[in-house]
């Protein structure tokens, strides 16, 4: 697994926890950082599983669950220490012909299913989750897609790829998978700091028609900041950071129903002039 700075290799003895490890599995292409990697040892210590950083016992775990849980968040952690003073929107990032497109909604606004589809028309992923908002633009944090097992009943082409996905179970005993993009038909999976072009505010409309309309910069950023977390201090120079970098995209907000339609729409939003 990684952070935008850190590599970690998880290592264990035991294949039950090596395959729930995998999970957290995230190796996307990131260039220009300087790597420090990490080593994580899981390993069994009578009822309960510990986990060994730098010789130090950071935590003991008595479920596999509880080690995938813990390392899972261990991993935001070391991201929230690359960028500790910036603010970090929920949201998508992808790029198509050099132009970056954040997608920004609620959770079950449909991020995550509109964006293993436009990776099927050939868009370039990023991240499905969260992206940090710097002086130099934005960049995605690393994540693997995470795609509920439900999604295969709309994209039927991934049926075969969630089989072969690792998966955690959350508490309602529901499959929750980790993707990586280029088993999803990405060409590549590379995250660049860079510009915004065009941010697009989704708005759930299951099972009806899609449609996209242009929002005006405040509006945007208004909406953007509805999705956005802040530093603990320096929240008015992130405020600021957001205004600056949302406000000079193109705004939209797309009712997202049929994915054909909302796939049109996004082609179009691109192709529009800047």
């Amino acid at each position: 697994m990684r952070s935008w700075s850190r590599r970690a290799a998880l290592l264990t003895d035991d294949i039950d926890v090596f395959q729930a490890l995998r999970y957290l599995e995230c190796d996307p292409e990131i260039e220009g950082t300087s790597q420090d990697d990490l080593v994580i040892w899981v390993e069994p210590h009578g009822s309960c599983f510990r986990i060994v950083q730098k010789k130090e016992v950071v935590s003991e775990q008595r479920s596999k669950k509880g080690v995938t849980g813990f390392l899972h968040g261990h991993l935001v952690l070391l991201s929230l220490d690359d960028f500790p003073t910036t603010p970090l929107i929920h949201g998508a990032s992808l790029r198509r012909g050099g132009h970056r497109i954040l997608f920004v909604g609620p959770k079950g606004a449909g991020k995550t299913t509109l964006t293993l589809r436009l990776i099927q028309e050939g868009y370039e992923f990023e991240g499905d989750e969260n992206v940090f908002v710097t002086s130099e633009g934005v960049l995605a944090r690393p994540r693997g897609l995470r795609v509920k097992a439900s999604t295969a009943t709309i994209l039927p082409n991934l049926a075969e790829v969630l089989s072969a996905a690792p998966y955690y179970e959350n508490d309602l005993a529901e499959r929750i998978y980790n993707v990586d993009p280029r088993q999803a038909g990405a060409s590549l999976w590379r995250i660049e700091k860079g510009q915004v072009d065009a941010v697009v505010i989704l708005r759930p409309n299951h099972g009806g028609e899609s449609s996209v309309r242009s929002v005006s910069s405040l509006a945007l950023v208004h909406e953007v900041m509805t999705e956005t977390g802040l530093p603990e201090t320096g929240r008015a120079v992130a405020v600021g950071a957001i205004a600056k970098v949302i406000g000079k995209a193109r705004g939209f907000e797309l009712s997202l129903g049929d994915l054909s339609g909302a796939v049109r729409c996004i082609n179009q939003v691109l192709e529009e002039p800047g």
